[in-house]
């Protein structure tokens, strides 16, 4: 029946001149198509996707309307919407607290509430951007004497003594490439001291 509507309407544009109206008709609906998929979904439609609604539209009579409807009926869209409802200035708050342990200021809240609506940023991305910031490392850079004190802590425990001149390197280990108390026993469990004692 659809070849049969298809064919009486291509040989009407022939005699009216031409394919331009057919074709105009179905540029139209596939602009619909890609409108709603875009606006509700936040994508384009696949191949079938765009020939499984063309075929609405002209055996069903559907509307941009009806395909927007029918949408925001799947799963994909559900799925969605969750993501944009997730509040901003809640999930900013909440980043702040955890890595900063304070309440944002109002250009950070802006800043990162501004990245996450307009450039798509998750939970985690604001919390990677804070873990990155000046005030972050400044808030977690240790000291010298608290550097010698985790070398101290993992000499203690895998060689059973204090450190010695030797140990300077692990200090430095610890603030500038950032290695726990665990980094250095680990080091100085494949040490020649540590295996001739073991």
């Amino acid at each position: 029946m659809r070849t049969k509507a298809l064919w009486a309407l291509m040989v009407g544009a022939v005699l009216l001149g031409g394919f331009a109206a057919p074709l105009e008709a179905s540029s139209q609906q596939d602009k619909a198509i890609i409108r709603a998929f875009e606006d509700v979904l936040d994508r384009q439609p696949t191949d079938r996707e765009l020939r499984r609604y063309r075929d609405l539209m002209y055996d069903e009579h559907w509307t941009e309307r009806d395909i927007r409807d029918d949408l925001r009926n799947r799963s994909d869209y559900s799925r969605n919407s969750q993501r944009k409802v997730q509040d901003p200035d809640r999930v900013v708050r909440r980043a702040y607290e955890d890595i900063l342990h304070r309440e944002p200021d109002a250009d950070g809240l802006r800043l990162y509430g501004s990245r996450m609506i307009d450039q798509n940023w998750s939970e985690q991305d604001v919390r990677a951007a804070l873990r990155k910031s000046p005030e972050y490392r400044q808030k977690n850079a240790m000291t010298r004497e608290q550097a010698e004190e985790v070398v101290r802590r993992a000499y203690e425990s895998v060689l059973g003594r204090e450190p010695d001149a030797g140990s300077r390197g692990y200090v430095d280990h610890v603030l500038r490439d950032h290695w726990s108390e665990g980094d250095v026993a680990r080091e100085l469990r494949n040490s020649d001291e540590y295996r001739s004692k073991h």
